[in-house]
């Protein structure tokens, strides 16, 4: 599925105290076009870095990804394809004085 990413949230990890198990998440906001709904679909997932492999990916607002889910709709893949281009203007910078 191809989705714009309009937003992520803060990056979690540590140890479950119910079960033990470790996890290591960063929830992510995406959009996405569906069949018939008009306009756009918004949606939150969840990026697991444990079961994904490395390299993983930097995740910046306004990417264009493709995110592959496997049937039971567990993320099985995330690949970004385009980043956001941004002008950046340089900033001046005081010269010293001796």
């Amino acid at each position: 599925m191809r989705a714009n990413l309009v937003g992520f949230g803060q990056e979690r990890q540590g140890i479950s105290p119910k079960n033990g198990k470790p996890y290591h998440f960063k929830p992510l906001y995406v959009t996405y076009k569906k069949h018939g709904v008009e306009g756009i679909v918004a949606k939150e997932l969840t990026y697991g870095f444990l079961e994904m492999q490395e390299p993983h990916p930097v995740f910046t607002v306004g990417s264009s990804v493709d995110i592959d889910f496997d049937e039971t709709g567990r993320m099985i893949g995330f690949e970004i394809l385009t980043t956001p281009t941004t002008s950046t203007t340089p900033i001046p910078t005081k010269k010293a004085t001796e």
